[in-house]
């Protein structure tokens, strides 16, 4: 299994974390991940909850059934924190690799139409445990999409 390098330090060729690794010659690094190792394996499968989490069902054109469903199940009017913290929780053990989800705090804002995910820990089928990052940043569903 081949995958590109995420800049996880800072250093003068690569200053902003999470950024794709860039090596000397301006060229992106290809490494292959080992599986193999626990550790590579958990990381792997944190990047992948990751992805599921941020691809909103319908934003492909070629497969619009695919992605996790914001707009039909959480971007709406009258969804609880229970109903939404439980379709992210599918969508997090539905990811192969994934045994559990340790811990996850969801913040629903019905002002500022938000639904931000922190602290997800999820437990890899190898006993790992990975924060996954990145997703405390809001997700915000525009005013002509509907109401929360």
């Amino acid at each position: 299994m081949s995958t590109f390098r995420l800049v996880t330090a800072t250093a003068a060729t690569n200053p902003d974390l999470h950024d794709l690794y860039l090596d000397d010659s301006g060229q992106l690094e290809l490494i292959g991940a080992d599986i193999s190792d626990a550790e590579d394996y958990a990381l792997a499968v944190g990047q992948t909850v990751k992805c599921r989490l941020l691809f909103i069902k319908g934003e492909w054109y070629q497969d619009q059934r695919l992605g996790t469903p914001w707009r039909e199940r959480v971007w709406k009017k009258g969804v609880t924190e229970s109903t939404i913290r439980r379709m992210i929780q599918q969508v997090v053990q539905g990811t192969p690799g994934v045994r559990a989800v340790e811990s996850l705090e969801v913040t629903i804002d019905a002002a500022a139409r938000s639904t931000t995910i922190s602290d997800l820990q999820i437990v890899a089928e190898t006993g790992q445990v990975v924060t996954v990052v990145d997703l405390d940043k809001p997700m915000i569903i525009p005013a002509a999409e509907g109401a929360i």
